[in-house]
């Protein structure tokens, strides 16, 4: 099973992606509503509440995870990796596709929390680009 979870519905997009290029695959949604939004808890907040969420995913029977959602992937994956002995997949902000598009100026909207973790500007410093790249 491919265990989904985002700190809302937005991640739904994702799972109806994943469904049309794996109709036949089991899939769980989680959904954390009650905690949402991610972007104004501490980072030691949102480990706790993933942790907590991939072990449910688990016990249900997904075997990869993906976590559909920017903020969440940036303060939690490499955590829930060292951790968890299945696959993760996480999304961060599109900025290498923002980059590809060879724009002199872009602005990624995201969280506060998003903005200040180390993985999103790794992303950011990894790049080859010559583009302004602004958090908003």
């Amino acid at each position: 099973m491919i265990g989904i979870f985002d700190s809302g519905i937005g991640g739904i997009s994702i799972a109806m992606e994943i469904r049309k290029k794996l109709p036949g695959a089991p899939i769980a949604y989680y959904a954390d509503s009650a905690y949402c939004p991610y972007g104004e808890l501490k980072a030691d907040a949102i480990k706790r509440r993933a942790r907590k969420i991939v072990t449910f995913l688990i016990r249900e029977g997904a075997s990869i995870v993906v976590v559909a959602c920017n903020t969440a992937t940036v303060a939690a994956i490499d955590y829930l990796r060292s951790i968890f002995n299945i696959p993760f997949v996480g999304i961060v902000p599109a900025v290498k596709l923002a980059v590809a598009t060879k724009q002199k100026k872009i602005a990624v909207l995201s969280s506060n929390r998003t903005s200040k973790e180390t993985l999103y500007h790794d992303l950011i410093d990894g790049l080859d680009s010559e583009s302004e790249i602004s958090t908003i």
